[in-house]
């Protein structure tokens, strides 16, 4: 059986999680969440933001193919 040939995730461009922060933002004031909680995704939330900015400004874009 021959293999697929697919482009590794490596060369797959990074995306701000813009998203995920407003279903989470939503999800925690629908359900009521403490500050406390509140303030812990918006830790991680933040530190991702923080990883990924220093991803998109570090790399250096190469074509997946050959």
């Amino acid at each position: 059986m021959e293999k697929r040939k697919v482009i590794n995730a490596k060369n797959w461009p990074l995306h701000f999680p813009v998203v995920g922060t407003l279903v989470c933002y939503l999800m925690l004031d629908k359900f009521s969440a403490p500050g406390w909680l509140c303030g812990a995704f918006g830790v991680l939330f933040g530190l991702w933001y923080i990883f990924v900015f220093i991803d998109v400004i570090t790399k250096e874009n190469l074509p997946p193919f050959k």
